[in-house]
């Protein structure tokens, strides 16, 4: 966490905040935050506009300065770690514990993006050209890239549901996406990637970015580190919760771990309990 959906509506909540400001005048990090990237930025006066890529947020700095040119640029790209969340507060006096990046508006209010567990990390460069495409926003680069190296890298010997965490080919995807992905195709996840992405043929594709789909709609996965800022009255968070059928699922699932150490929510059917 976040993965593909919680990233894209970090960014949406990034883009309504600047929807509604003239204007920002200043960008700081907490000193107790150990990034070393200078922030210093070559105008005094800036809007702000912010997009998604699987796991990245990218936001741009675009300069307000007065100047017959075009408007001078920077791009800054966030990985958000494991609890990296945006916040708006109305002055540098309320602004929520933990939060270790500020950026700050005419008025004001202050951008907030905090961190429980420090893992987020932000750097002027546009995305990570080793990180694959966005399964929802660049759909037939994702498939196309995946089925051309199918049978030629290595990594797709290796079972799925340890091949669905590898950012080179499925950007965004994470702990939850994989367990309702995978749960919701009738096949043993411990399959080879290969095996198993030719056995389901275009279903494949097609129940990936329906799930990150119905998982953004939903306002993202609330769980104990994140949390949808637009939700704050947790309704959507109940859908969520009801939608999802198996990851964390202890009735109908058994987790299992995986190279890394992380726990896969597998359905209890495919596993021989003897």
């Amino acid at each position: 966490m976040p993965e593909i959906s919680e990233v894209r509506i970090m960014s949406d909540f990034i883009n309504q905040v600047a929807g509604r400001t003239e204007n920002f005048v200043g960008i700081s990090k907490n000193p107790e935050h150990k990034s070393k990237t200078n922030l210093h930025l070559p105008f005094e006066s800036f809007q702000l506009r912010a997009d998604a890529r699987g796991k990245e947020l990218r936001l741009k700095f675009i300069s307000l300065d007065f100047n017959y040119e075009e408007a001078e640029t920077r791009i800054m790209t966030f990985t958000m770690g494991m609890s990296g969340n945006w916040n708006y507060s109305k002055d540098l006096f309320s602004i929520p514990k933990h939060t270790h990046l500020t950026i700050v508006d005419c008025n004001g209010g202050v951008l907030g993006m905090h961190d429980v567990r420090r893992f987020a990390r932000w750097d002027w460069r546009s995305w990570n050209p080793e990180r694959g495409h966005d399964p929802v926003q660049e759909t037939e680069l994702f498939k196309k890239d995946i089925l051309e190296n199918l049978m030629k890298d290595r990594i797709f010997q290796k079972p799925i549901f340890e091949v669905m965490m590898n950012q080179k080919y499925f950007n965004g995807v994470g702990n939850y996406l994989r367990a309702e992905i995978l749960g919701r195709i009738d096949l043993d996840p411990r399959l080879s990637a290969e095996n198993y992405i030719t056995r389901v043929g275009e279903q494949f594709f097609n129940i990936t970015e329906k799930v990150i789909v119905e998982s953004y709609i939903l306002g993202g996965g609330q769980f104990k580190d994140w949390y949808n800022q637009a939700d704050l009255e947790k309704k959507k968070s109940k859908e969520f919760q009801a939608w999802m059928q198996f990851y964390f699922n202890k009735e109908r699932c058994k987790p299992i771990k995986d190279k890394q150490d992380r726990n896969f929510w597998i359905d209890k059917k495919w596993i021989n309990d003897k």
